[in-house]
């Protein structure tokens, strides 16, 4: 099985393109420039003719950390694909500004395994929580070979000021959109991908690790519990940290037609406010 974390060298004829932009409010951006170009038309990525998937998806962001804030990055992907519109996360980024650390990000790469039938627009979040001034840049591969398998990408975040959160938060949206609870597309014969993540602003000393529940009557066997990532320090107002949002390879059975849900939480001592995202995609069949 191909792996969702793999963009695979390819024999068959391809291309990659870029948007980039700023990311510098919660919601959405077009993403549309290369450089000091405009390179979209009616603000969306053209596919060469030629193409049937897009075989590879890179994600980089990173932000002046002005704002002591911690979030979930993203894109959206609208029209030119099916179904539409499909969301990743990027990277979990923590800030907090009383000192001015720098800190670097790791782009997201992913295969995303799209079928490709049009123009595709590129959107970019900062998630949840305004990180200040943001930049996003986003590649696309498009290619002339069919993908191997026709997936279908969705995440949630949520923001929580608990001091012990114990699977209390429902992550709804993502970029403003409201993306859980859903139901199982009648097309899924199975959830092919997994990842969850957690970003804080830093605001407390202390540590946490994220957890995360996907359950409902959309899975053949629910629920289902994971781990995730931490973040912790011994000072507050000192921290400046990055890391990519994992996604990692699954197989679920899901129940067509039924409602799925996320709960997320953590463990440990309050670090401030945190972020809280999930992403799952699904192999669809036709």
């Amino acid at each position: 099985m191909v792996s969702i974390k793999d963009i695979a060298a390819t024999n068959s004829r391809h291309v990659w393109a870029t948007v980039s932009g700023p990311i510098d409010a919660v919601g959405v951006a077009a993403l549309t420039t290369f450089g000091p170009d405009t390179v979209t038309v009616g603000g969306k990525a053209q596919k060469p003719a030629w193409a049937h998937s897009i075989s590879g998806l890179i994600i980089g962001a990173a932000s002046d950390a002005v704002a002591a804030a911690g979030s979930i990055t993203g894109c959206r992907l609208r029209d030119g694909i099916e179904p539409s519109a499909q969301y990743f996360c990027g990277q979990a980024i923590s800030t907090q500004t009383t000192v001015a650390h720098h800190y670097s990000t790791t782009n997201q790469e992913l295969n995303p395994m799209l079928k490709a039938i049009g123009p595709v627009g590129v959107d970019g979040t900062p998630g949840v929580t305004d990180l200040g001034s943001a930049d996003m840049t986003v590649s696309l591969r498009w290619d002339a070979a069919p993908t191997p398998a026709k997936l279908y990408w969705l995440a949630a975040q949520v923001s929580s000021t608990a001091a012990t959160d114990l699977l209390t938060d429902a992550p709804i949206a993502f970029g403003g959109d409201t993306t859980f609870p859903m139901n199982v597309p009648d097309t899924a014969s199975g959830i092919r991908a997994l990842g969850g993540a957690m970003a804080s602003d830093c605001a407390a000393a202390g540590m946490n690790v994220g957890q995360y529940r996907l359950q409902g009557n959309g899975l053949i066997d629910s629920p289902q519990d994971f781990a995730g990532s931490g973040i912790g320090g011994e000072a507050a107002a000192t921290s400046a940290t990055s890391q990519k949002f994992p996604y990692f390879d699954e197989w679920l059975g899901v129940n067509k037609g039924s409602q799925l849900a996320w709960r997320a939480g953590y463990t440990g001592t309050d670090t401030g406010t945190e972020t809280l995202g999930v992403a799952l995609a699904f192999q669809l069949s036709s």
